[in-house]
């Protein structure tokens, strides 16, 4: 599932932007009081343990905020929206336990010093600055287990993630009503407050006024095929300004109508770029999909994106092999749609349960007419059983290929370790990996 060519090396720059701005943090932080003055006492270096701590939980949370807002340029650093989405689940749960770990250690030094102070820390009292701090781990401390552990409806998970946003605020608050480190340096001041005003306006923009701000691009069902009981073929026209992106790409589409509710859900693109009409190829797996088995032409839908990078024009070998499982066949009917005759030396295998399964093998053999280097091969699990990397070895130079891999996660768990195994580096394997490590 892809937005621009995002080259190997932009993969990098996320991370390294993501520790250097906890870095640089602490770094002016140490300028505000002499190091040695800080671990002076035992007290004293509990309180800048836990300095170090907040510090650095406000930055990792700010970076989860922003990394959710969906924006073309954390895409682009990360290496795609799947990394990006990876980093904002490692940012936020890094976040929860250094912003945790602030008044423990707070209370530790209080141990030693002063402890009939230390319930402050736990329970509201009449200081609002503290407060804000309670309100604000406690919330966090409550939703963020929910998020990760528990399966929820997608509507009270937005909510949760949406209360999360003004939790950042309580915490922000919190931070500079507090007569401490950021009120003795007005650079450590301005570089946290530039932090939390960016992690606000990144959910403001995304969770608050979502609907006004991202661009959208309106277009209109055409036409709806049921090509089973769970796979539903969907295309749409535009109502103005096309969509523009590459193939392997995906989008947010919303339906705006009774019975499908106006929530986004990400679905690859399926069309040929070259194309005015859009279409997705759903596979119904929950209540929101189940739900477009009733959905009609005539109903408006609502595009946000393209996001992504999974595609053919994204690897530079020439030589591919593509993998699809199921429904992840969507990114390659758009990319054998657009592909160039004779440029490229194409492997397809569209592993199906069975021949029933394989809605889209005509479509496929068709472009293998057409264009003599791409060859399109249905795998049927009950006759060749499942796709493994044995396999591909038999049939290709493992070390002289690019794979590009769209399937269930167990598939491409076990078709990308066995790769690796038999000796592929990992820069030449490509996927999208949502749910897949």
């Amino acid at each position: 599932m892809t937005s621009r060519i995002t080259p190997q090396s932009s993969k990098k720059i996320g991370p390294v932007a993501v520790w250097a701005s906890v870095g640089f943090a602490l770094f002016l932080w140490a300028l505000v009081i002499p190091l040695n003055q800080r671990i002076i006492s035992p007290a004293a270096t509990w309180k800048s343990i836990a300095n170090i701590c907040a510090f650095s939980g406000t930055v990792l949370y700010a970076w989860s905020v922003v990394l959710s807002a969906r924006w073309r340029w954390t895409e682009g650093i990360f290496g795609g929206l799947d990394k990006a989405y990876h980093w904002h689940h490692l940012t936020g749960g890094l976040s929860f336990l250094l912003l945790a770990m602030h008044p423990l250690f707070l209370t530790i030094m209080l141990l030693g010093v002063n402890p009939e102070k230390i319930s402050s820390l736990w329970l509201l009292t009449s200081d609002w600055q503290k407060n804000f701090g309670i309100i604000s781990l406690y919330s966090i401390a409550l939703a963020l287990p929910v998020t990760v552990f528990l399966r929820m409806r997608y509507q009270i998970f937005i909510l949760v993630h949406r209360i999360l946003g003004f939790v950042f605020f309580a915490g922000f608050l919190h931070a500079f009503m507090a007569h401490g480190n950021i009120s003795k340096s007005p650079v450590l001041w301005l570089y946290m407050a530039v932090v939390c005003l960016a992690a606000m306006y990144a959910f403001l923009y995304h969770s608050v006024l979502g609907r006004l701000l991202p661009r959208r691009y309106q277009y209109t069902v055409s036409r709806v095929d049921h090509l089973s009981d769970s796979v539903i073929d969907i295309r749409l026209e535009p109502k103005g300004k096309l969509l523009s992106f590459i193939p392997g790409q995906f989008a947010f589409v919303s339906f705006m109508g009774h019975p499908v509710n106006d929530e986004s859900h990400p679905y690859s693109i399926a069309s040929n770029p070259r194309t005015s009409q859009l279409r997705f190829v759903v596979k119904v797996l929950g209540d929101y999909t189940a739900s477009l088995l009733a959905l009609k032409a005539g109903t408006t839908a609502m595009i946000e994106g393209p996001h992504g990078g999974f595609s053919y024009k994204n690897v530079p070998a020439r030589r591919q092999v593509w993998i699809a499982g199921g429904i992840g066949v969507t990114p390659f009917l758009s990319m054998a749609q657009s592909l160039p005759v004779n440029m490229y030396d194409i492997d397809f295998y569209y592993c199906v349960v069975n021949e029933t399964e394989g809605h889209f093998d005509a479509d496929f053999q068709a472009v293998a007419r057409a264009n003599p280097r791409f060859k399109a091969h249905l795998f049927c699990q009950d006759k060749a059983g499942f796709m493994n990397a044995d396999f591909l070895a038999k049939s290709c130079d493992l070390l002289r290929t690019d794979f590009l891999i769209c399937g269930p996660p167990p598939m491409m768990h076990a078709i990308h370790d066995g790769l690796i195994k038999l000796g592929v580096s990992d820069k030449h394997i490509h996927f999208e990996d949502f749910g897949f490590r």
